[in-house]
């Protein structure tokens, strides 16, 4: 059995065929020629290609001109060459000449030490044990030692007074304060405003805390759900209530004098 052509050679064929078939490929189409460029060749090519002959071209990087290529199967043994050394004696470094830096410290030689320096291998002596007690020993020095002499009342005389400036700026500062409430008393007499005592004060702060207390247990008895209008008027004539009280307390126990209009 012969299988006839795929789908894609079918849809390709068309293409082919639609392509030919069009308007454009009727009218035949002029090639264009481009005329191709020169190679650039430089002026200085032969001076160049002559330089490089003469320097490199005969040695082809295996040595100078005229030399023995080496053979690569035949390669140098260890001691089959001549050792080269230097004919010139090369000059030693003296370290004293040289600045000693931080870098590059002194190289003087060492002065020989004096006593002899032990091996690695050998052990140092360990002083002996003592068998002195220290605590005993301490406690008998602090017993025999004697308290300091304490000097003559001679010479602290005039010691342990108030000095004059401390006690001059005392009476400068109660001066100030005393014209301070003597001016504000009477500013306080001419606004009409009178100092309360302090029992009065006192009594008053008293009173308000009492109220206070029960007029917060009369608030917590109130009823936990409010879902009347009455219910929530009261209670919160309650709150305003106890936030003024609370305010008037703070006040009163803030401030210990308190001026009220006679």
């Amino acid at each position: 059995l012969e299988r006839g052509p795929s789908t894609k050679q079918h849809q390709h064929h068309h293409e082919t065929m639609t392509a030919m078939e069009s308007v454009y490929n009727l009218i035949p189409k002029v090639e264009e020629q481009h005329e191709k460029q020169d190679l650039y060749v430089s002026m200085n090519r032969d001076t160049i290609k002559a330089e490089y002959e003469k320097s490199k071209a005969s040695g082809k990087l295996f040595g100078p001109p005229g030399s023995q290529r080496p053979d690569p199967k035949n390669f140098t043994k260890k001691g089959a060459g001549t050792t080269k050394r230097l004919t010139t004696k090369a000059e030693r470094f003296d370290g004293s000449k040289a600045a000693q830096t931080v870098l590059a410290p002194g190289t003087a030689p060492r002065a020989a030490p004096s006593k002899y320096v032990p091996r690695h291998t050998e052990k140092s002596k360990i002083a002996p044990r003592t068998q002195k007690n220290f605590v005993k020993d301490n406690y008998t020095t602090a017993l025999q030692t004697t308290g300091r002499r304490v000097s003559e009342k001679s010479s602290l005389k005039g010691t342990g007074k108030v000095p004059a400036y401390i006690t001059k700026r005392k009476s400068e500062l109660k001066q100030e304060q005393e014209m301070q409430a003597t001016m504000q008393a009477e500013s306080d007499a001419q606004t009409g405003l009178s100092q309360m005592p302090d029992d009065e004060r006192q009594h008053l702060l008293d009173g308000l805390k009492a109220n206070h207390n029960i007029l917060q247990k009369a608030y917590l008895g109130l009823s936990v759900i409010v879902d009347t209008i009455p219910k929530k008027e009261k209670k919160q004539a309650m709150e305003r209530q106890l936030t003024d009280l609370e305010r008037d307390i703070g006040m009163l126990e803030r401030h210990s004098t308190v001026y009220v209009r006679s």
